[in-house]
């Protein structure tokens, strides 16, 4: 039977230039990590916010298949001797696999041959391994920078929160860098409802959406892009949007409103790089062009609340 699986790390807030890398990285390892030990997906999403890192996967296997795993021991030569009796590195190998000598198998592999022993794998249920996929994949991160927090030796890139697993409509159990696994999930830290409960994977988004968060990054940012666009068109001006700016803009809220703010119009006998800088390095701001292409005292910021 297949069902929807859902996973989400909630954390104190993230480095906002992480947040789509890691969303995208977490994503992959998951996915590859199913894959490798034998469980079908389907289509997977990624999901990333200040507060957030999720994934859903469409249609994953309730569990493994049955499999038979082959294990490589020493080379013949090494393991009998000149008379053909077994060596110390036959014995040995024979007691780690929980075997005789006459049930190891003998293999070929680079123009040698080797002592083997194959067994059965029992199969294991998505329940049994999903929370120690989760956690992997967090150790494996691409961060710069870790950090621990309370008393826990535990490190990653900010303090976890919570962690939610969800497979069809049942949760996983389990820790996950020492948080215990739930169904809950939290909407945004001002106007949303928490905690949220959650029924099953599917209702994730929709739940998220009715407590002021966008879940999906991009769609954020097309929410923040319409935005900026519709306030610009209204003073018949242009706004510079700068990628990187605004990819960091979007991982710095969940319920993007863009509003529009002016400074005096002294600061324009400035250069124009450095009044530009100033509002898109320091402030986050977005500049705007008039109608005549020449730089305006009015931009455009993006807060995260109504």
């Amino acid at each position: 039977m297949d069902n929807t699986l859902l996973i989400e790390v909630g954390t104190e807030e993230l480095p906002p230039t992480s947040v789509s890398v890691l969303s995208l990285s977490f994503g992959e390892s998951i996915s590859s990590q199913l894959t490798s030990l034998g469980f079908t997906l389907g289509q997977i999403r990624t999901y990333g916010s200040p507060r957030r890192l999720a994934v859903t996967i469409d249609q994953v296997s309730s569990s493994q298949p049955d499999r038979e795993v082959t294990r490589k021991g020493p080379s013949l030569t090494t393991a009998f001797d000149p008379s053909g009796n077994p060596t110390k590195a036959a014995e040995g190998f024979a007691k780690s696999c929980g075997a005789e000598i006459d049930a190891l198998i003998r293999i070929e592999n680079g123009g040698e041959e080797w002592l083997a022993y194959t067994s059965k794998v029992e199969k294991q249920t998505i329940f049994d391994l999903v929370a120690k996929v989760v956690e992997n994949s967090l150790l494996n991160l691409p961060l710069s920078r870790r950090m621990r927090w309370g008393d826990s030796e535990v490190e990653f890139i900010r303090p976890l929160k919570w962690v939610t697993i969800i497979y069809g409509q049942k949760e996983a159990k389990g820790t996950v860098l020492g948080v215990d696994v739930g169904r809950n999930t939290y909407g945004h830290r001002f106007m949303g409802t928490n905690p949220i409960l959650l029924n099953s994977a599917g209702e994730y988004c929709e739940k998220l959406l009715a407590n002021y968060v966008v879940a999906d990054f991009e769609d954020r940012k097309e929410i923040i892009v319409r935005q900026i666009e519709e306030i610009a068109t209204s003073l018949n001006a242009t706004p510079i949007m700068e990628q990187n700016l605004l990819t960091e803009v979007c991982a710095l809220v969940e319920w993007p409103n863009a509003i529009l703010g002016t400074f005096d119009r002294k600061f324009l006998h400035l250069p124009e790089e450095v009044v530009i800088s100033s509002m898109q390095d320091h402030q986050k701001y977005f500049p705007l062009r008039d109608s005549d292409n020449g730089l305006s005292n009015a931009f455009i910021t993006v807060a995260n609340v109504e």
